[in-house]
């Protein structure tokens, strides 16, 4: 959710040149977005990408080449921690909750990033 949230904001500020990767620490490499992201995201107005989303696996070699890496499960170690709990298993409300976090901790660290 956070990379469509991310490059939705990105778009809207006209922001360009903004590379936005996601990477899961538990992600199944090649899977759809979980149907219930897909339904916080369009619940919360986030506009969905024309290609469908495949989730890939967070490895170290991605620690290099980027300008920030964020966390948001603070399961990382030397990179940002912003903890959002996973809302995997807890129901779709527990997604329409964690979108809605994501959305405002993504302003403020666009509003970080890019002033």
């Amino acid at each position: 959710m956070a990379e469509v949230i991310f490059r939705n904001l990105c778009a809207k500020k006209k922001q360009a040149g903004v590379i936005i990767r996601s990477a899961g620490t538990y992600a199944e490499v090649g899977s759809d977005m979980m149907p219930e992201a897909r339904a916080a995201l369009e619940s919360s107005g986030e506009k969905l990408p024309k290609t469908p989303h495949k989730a890939s696996q967070f490895i170290e070699h991605m620690r290099t080449g980027f300008d920030y890496i964020i966390c948001f499960s603070g399961e990382l170690g030397g990179v940002r921690n912003i903890t959002i709990p996973d809302p995997f298993g807890w129901g779709q409300d527990a997604y329409n909750i964690v979108c809605r976090k994501l959305q405002e901790a993504l302003i403020l660290l666009y509003k970080e990033i890019f002033g």
